[in-house]
């Protein structure tokens, strides 16, 4: 419907269910939680994320291994937190990846950014699933994302001076920043996908995030869905 002009009426349902259907603001059941399990063979050295709310679940911000590569720690770090002090049943899961055991790549899908064409036909190619760690969206529709896409070295819809960025290397590790500025055009670089403008900039919100004057940072009318288009990180 969104893609058909009828953003508007989504956008009223969505709100009226969601006044009616609020999340509850009491911690969620135990039994629903991950488990968090701890290995002593292999400790984990990263921080502990700080939890918002307080006091913090059993496990709650704190990172466990789930996959790893021989002779390394973990190459895959998971946790949980409560992102929303005033509905304390909502949880949202963290996934943390060491580029230093992994490699990222951008696959364009079957509608963005342009359609058919493209060399792996909207998926994960079958010599890279063997190894496949993880798949997830790349992020708004082209038509919503104020940014450009890039890779097999074609660039469908152009790249633009400022946007927030997630720009791949030949080796697989992915930097962010805004282009033109902190990352940019390189013979090293392969992919780069483009939204919006950062939220973070050097470790710190942004300012105006919370107000998100002029839908800067998108809006409800915007679909973060994107048909196929996965980014994939493999051992």
């Amino acid at each position: 419907m969104r893609d058909h002009g009828g953003a508007p009426v989504v956008n009223l349902a969505e709100n009226v269910y969601y006044r009616l259907h609020a999340p509850a603001d009491t911690a969620p059941d135990s039994r629903s939680l991950p488990v968090v399990t701890t290995d002593p063979s292999r400790p984990i050295t990263i921080a502990p994320v700080a939890p918002l709310i307080t006091p913090a679940l059993a496990g709650e911000g704190v990172w466990t291994p789930t996959q790893a590569i021989p002779g390394h720690a973990a190459s895959v770090l998971t946790t949980f937190i409560r992102p929303d002090p005033a509905h304390a049943s909502v949880v949202a899961g963290i996934a943390r990846f060491d580029q230093r055991t992994v490699s990222t790549r951008l696959i364009p899908g079957t509608r963005e950014p342009s359609g058919l064409g493209w060399p792996e036909a909207g998926r994960v190619p079958a010599a890279s699933r063997p190894t496949l760690l993880a798949t997830f969206n790349s992020g708004f529709k082209m038509k919503d994302a104020n940014g450009g896409f890039s890779a097999d070295g074609r660039t469908p819809v152009p790249l633009r001076d400022g946007a927030a960025s997630a720009v791949i290397d030949s080796s697989g590790v992915v930097h962010i920043g805004a282009w033109g500025r902190d990352v940019g055009a390189g013979p090293d670089v392969v992919a780069v996908r483009q939204n919006l403008d950062l939220i973070i900039d050097h470790g710190q919100v942004v300012p105006g995030l919370d107000i998100n004057g002029g839908g800067q940072w998108g809006s409800a009318s915007n679909s973060c869905s994107t048909p196929g288009g996965p980014a994939s990180a493999s051992r």
